[in-house]
């Protein structure tokens, strides 16, 4: 293969030869480079149950081969939607499918995956926004009453790391408020997996089991969250009351909640678009 001194056995095709290039001509994506780490998102429920990442080892007009964990094995033909990471130096995605397994030096497990013809680059900003519904709980101190604090809880949606927008059924009377979001559970998990080794190996004697000193430590950061309200407007009312809409920003960016949007956006892919009633009616 070109570029490269690994050995790879591939596997055979229907007719039980090795697979041979169909694809003359063809244009690798400029994207796709030898080295770049992936996150892999399967639509199956028992291979989507953990985040899979694996490196880019070698790649053809016919397959990429990605290195994944022995126990990894989908299907020939499974969907997969490949993302790159966050702090890839282009952040982009593409879908394809399983074409098999193998190793490569016989000791390195890899995954046989279909060269896409193009792929999906996506604008890295703090601004982009995904339709996540989160509950939280707000808190803010009134102008013309100093000293007296009120906490109420409330729908933070349209996140972003740089804002979102919060309903309450109680407008403010001030412009700075501290948010707790609760972040998915998923995406606590997900995250608490990619630490747990580094807190093991930073601190080899703890007691404490380090997955759920890594789930606290997650949702830690997702409290009192220092923001302004930029623009607020009475969005519904029903028995209860007005529910007001509140257009909100952070105070610093939130890399965090940065994070939290790509999750869900990874959610999104994997389930494919869909919209659902605005469940701002349990707000407050």
């Amino acid at each position: 293969m070109p570029g490269t001194s690994h050995k790879l056995i591939l596997p055979s095709s229907k007719g039980g030869s090795a697979m041979k290039s169909t694809r003359k001509g063809f244009k690798i994506p400029r994207a796709l480079k030898i080295g770049e780490r992936f996150t892999l998102a399967f639509q199956d429920h028992d291979l989507s149950k953990f985040p899979h990442q694996g490196r880019l080892q070698d790649l053809s007009p016919e397959y990429l081969c990605i290195d994944a964990p022995a126990e990894l094995r989908p299907p020939r033909g499974t969907p997969v939607t490949i993302s790159s990471l966050r702090n890839s130096a282009e952040e982009y995605t593409f879908s394809s499918k399983i074409l098999g397994n193998s190793c490569l030096n016989g000791n390195l497990p890899v995954l046989l995956l279909k060269t896409p013809d193009t792929i999906k680059h996506k604008q890295r900003r703090s601004s982009f926004r995904v339709s996540v519904t989160l509950r939280a709980r707000v808190e803010w101190e009134e102008i013309d009453k100093p000293g007296e604090f009120f906490e109420k809880p409330g729908v933070f949606t349209n996140m972003s790391g740089g804002g979102g927008q919060l309903f309450l059924r109680q407008n403010p009377a001030t412009e700075k408020l501290d948010i707790s979001i609760v972040p998915a559970d998923g995406f606590v998990e997900e995250w608490a997996r990619r630490q747990r080794a580094n807190l093991s190996a930073k601190r080899p004697f703890i007691r404490r089991d380090p997955y759920a000193e890594a789930c606290k430590k997650i949702r830690a950061q997702f409290r009192s969250i220092n923001a302004r309200i930029v623009n607020s407007k009475i969005h519904t009312e029903d028995a209860r009351g007005p529910i007001f809409a509140l257009s909100i920003a952070f105070v610093k960016p939130q890399e965090n909640c940065y994070r939290l949007v790509r999750y869900h956006e990874r959610q999104t892919l994997q389930k494919g678009a869909f919209s659902s009633p605005h469940p701002v009616i349990t707000a407050a």
